[in-house]
């Protein structure tokens, strides 16, 4: 099924532009039908519309943005993988080194003492 639309400011030359076009699409095809054992018919003539449509801004957009979205998300998985790349080496660690202890000199609270404060 081929669906054929119009568009014109007038509402009965967007109907005869559609009804032209699927015409000539019928007639062009009757030339290669034999061989290609394929015969198209029309089902119903375009019809005026009974008010002006116009292309809704807020659908378009959502959809643009799902679709761009899904394109990149596509984008993201095919490309190539760099090789030899591993998070550990681009980020150094601390250095090691010896934390110092308490002074063991300087430390003249009892055991009970040290007890309380922790």
């Amino acid at each position: 099924m081929i669906a054929v639309t119009g568009t014109s400011d007038d509402a009965g030359r967007a109907a005869d532009i559609a009804n032209a076009v699927i015409e000539a699409v019928i007639v062009s095809s009757g030339h290669v039908s034999k061989d290609t054992g394929v015969k198209l018919i029309k089902f119903t003539h375009a019809m005026k519309p009974d008010q002006p449509v116009s292309p809704s801004v807020p659908l378009g957009t959502a959809v643009g943005t799902a679709a761009g979205g899904l394109l990149g998300g596509l984008v993201l998985l095919v490309r190539p993988r760099r090789t030899g790349w591993s998070v550990s080496a681009q980020v150094p660690g601390p250095a090691a080194a010896e934390v110092p202890g308490p002074a063991a000199a300087e430390d003249n609270t009892t055991a009970d003492e040290r007890e309380l404060v922790r």
